[in-house]
Order: C-alpha cells, then sequence, then structure tokens
C-alpha cells in the first residue's frame, strides 16, 4: 500500500487538518482509532493520503509521521 499525497492548497504551510496558514508544517498519516482500543494502533486504520500538519496538530491528534523522500 503506497500513501498518496493530496493536492496541496495554495501553500504547503496551510495545515490540512487544522486550517491554519503561514505555520511550519510536516508531513503525516492521519490515524482513526478505534473506540473500543483508542491505544491500540492495530485496531487503527491508517488513511492512505499523506497530508500537512502543523505542530500543534502534530502535537494533539493521532497520525504517523511520514519521512521525506
Amino acid at each position: 500500500m503506497n500513501p498518496t499525497v493530496r493536492d496541496p492548497s495554495s501553500s504547503d504551510t496551510d495545515c490540512q487538518n487544522c486550517g491554519s496558514t503561514g505555520l511550519p508544517t510536516e508531513p503525516v498519516q492521519r490515524v482513526y482509532c478505534s473506540p473500543e482500543s483508542p491505544s491500540d494502533l492495530d485496531a487503527a486504520t491508517i488513511d492512505n493520503e499523506i497530508e500537512v500538519w502543523c505542530a500543534a496538530c502534530v502535537a494533539n491528534y493521532p497520525h504517523l509521521a511520514v519521512k521525506p523522500g
């Protein structure tokens, strides 16, 4: 399964999670946790698309970091 990159908006400094603009971002894959087992990554669903998120979203929402390249 190869992740796909979403068509970025006008700038890759726009957070695709919260919509903040002009902030540094990093590529991530969104993780949807299971309500029955929120800490079990095996029960989670990992989105196949790569988004760019700001530091606040990375600190507060489940995700997998994507290494550049």
